[in-house]
């Protein structure tokens, strides 16, 4: 019997734990007026749906990963704007590569947003 009301407990922690995260990222992004409000509950809902917590190393990997797409992604669209068709070439060829690592690595959804956010 205990065993079955401490599963009931956990499920009902994941379950607070997610809704809250949520709500709280939801009212702080619409708070500060954030670009990227409309996906920061996605983003945040993936990493609290886990059953566990995320390992450091993993996070890190994910945040240089994060701020690696978001630095990219600036200077193509800075350094490209002037030149439409070299732009869609290189998106072209990006989105090429992120659909091979898609298929390859099997890598957590929150990479694989952060990088079609920052892409176009």
């Amino acid at each position: 019997m205990s065993v079955l009301a401490l599963s009931n407990e956990t499920v009902q922690r994941r379950a607070l734990r997610l809704s809250l995260g949520v709500a709280l990222v939801f009212v702080i992004t619409q708070l500060l007026a954030w670009p990227m409000a409309n996906i920061a509950p996605f983003m945040i809902g993936t990493l609290l749906q886990d059953s566990g917590p995320l390992p450091l190393r993993r996070g890190w990997f994910i945040f240089k990963i994060a701020a690696l797409s978001t630095i990219s992604g600036f200077f193509i669209a800075v350094f490209l704007d002037s030149f439409p068709l070299l732009m869609i070439l290189v998106a072209s060829v990006l989105l090429y590569g992120l659909y091979r690592f898609i298929l390859q690595s099997g890598d957590h959804i929150l990479l694989i947003v952060c990088k079609l956010y920052h892409l176009f």
